[in-house]
Order: C-alpha cells, then structure tokens, then sequence
C-alpha cells in the first residue's frame, strides 16, 4: 500500500451531528401531529348541543333558470324565495241521507168560463177549459154579451145572431190559434153592437 494514503481512512463519511439530533424530534413531531389529527377528527364528530339546539331556516331548491346555466359564477343570479302556496278553503261537510228543499211553485189562478166544465162535450169546449187564456178571455166575452144582449132592441134577433156565430165556432175551430181569432172577431161585433145602441140613444 502506498505510504502516502496507509493512514487515511477511506470509509463513508460519519453522519453529522445535526441528523444524529433531528430524527428522534421528526419522529415525535410526527407522532403528535398524528394524534393531533386524529383528536381534531373525532373532535369535529360530536356535536355542539348548544348548536343542535338552534333551529337551521329550510332550504328551497330553485331551478335552475336557462339564462344562467353555463354562465359561470359570475352570471348567476341569486334564487328567488318560493312562493307560497294558496291556502285551500275547508272542506264542506254534507248530511247524508239528505234531499235538497224545492220550492214548489205556486199553483196559478184557475180561471172558469163562462160555462161548466164540467158539462163540456165538444172539442172546443174541451179546449177552453184546458187553456186559462181561452177561459179568461170566455168568460170577458160572457160579460160582454150579456151587457150588448140587455142594450139590444130585438133580443130574438140578437140571440139568433148569437147562436150562428157559436155553431161556426164549432165547425170551424179545433185548435187554440183559431179560438183565438174568433174570440177577438166576436169582441169586435159586440163591442159594435154596443157602440151602435149608444149612440142611437
């Protein structure tokens, strides 16, 4: 062996003192930051009664209208508060069993002719007492030719005028609209015959 290099010492460098010191304080750093997070951890588990306590105010979800979406943060436009829903009124109750209350109509005037029904035998008779216009306006006709008969000055001529309008009522009439008309060409010729005596007086 070369003198010159017999007493170096040729083997690996020895560790520096400084590394010799810091890796038992790495190792118990590490250890307490371990146990630090992990108390932090189970810490953060258990709740705060007083905070449960504290009622949190409900959430609503918006939609997501078409105008924001894909507009990024700074587009978005803060939700509306949900409207609230109109109050439904209270349900009717209803009785069973019950049946609704009618009001009957009131029964209208029974106008009689001038003659029985009860003794009506022919068509138009029969029509007259089924119609309460056909009997009013009969029975107007009645009164009406009891005032024209008692101004006559020939009863029997007047009575047979009489008859032969009333036998054409009955061959010629048999529904309401002729009745009608005959009832107001006979009210003309009375009311003639009326006008005529008065002033012939």
């Amino acid at each position: 062996m070369d003198p010159a290099i017999e007493n170096l010492d040729l083997g690996p460098p020895p560790s520096p003192p400084i590394l010799s010191r810091g890796l038992p304080v790495a190792v118990v750093a590490h250890v307490l930051l371990a146990v630090a997070l992990a108390w932090g951890v189970q810490w953060k588990r258990q709740p705060d009664p007083a905070m449960a306590a504290i009622p949190l105010p409900p959430v609503t979800a918006a939609a997501p209208s078409t105008a924001t979406m894909g507009a990024g943060p700074a587009a978005a436009v803060p939700a509306q508060p949900a409207a609230a829903a109109p109050a439904l009124p209270p349900p009717q109750v209803v009785a069973r069993n019950t049946v609704p209350v009618v009001p009957r109509p009131e029964p209208a005037e029974r106008v009689s002719p001038s003659f029985d029904c009860a003794k009506a035998r022919s068509t138009t008779e029969r029509l007259i007492c089924a119609d309460p216009e056909l009997s009013r306006q009969d029975r107007d006709l009645g009164r009406l030719f009891a005032r024209a008969q008692a101004a006559s000055p020939d009863p029997r001529a007047f009575r047979r005028a009489s008859d032969a309008e009333w036998f054409r009522r009955e061959r010629e009439c048999r529904d309401r609209e002729c009745l009608l008309r005959w009832y107001a060409q006979r009210r003309e010729q009375l009311t003639a015959a009326l006008n005529t005596e008065g002033a012939a007086r």
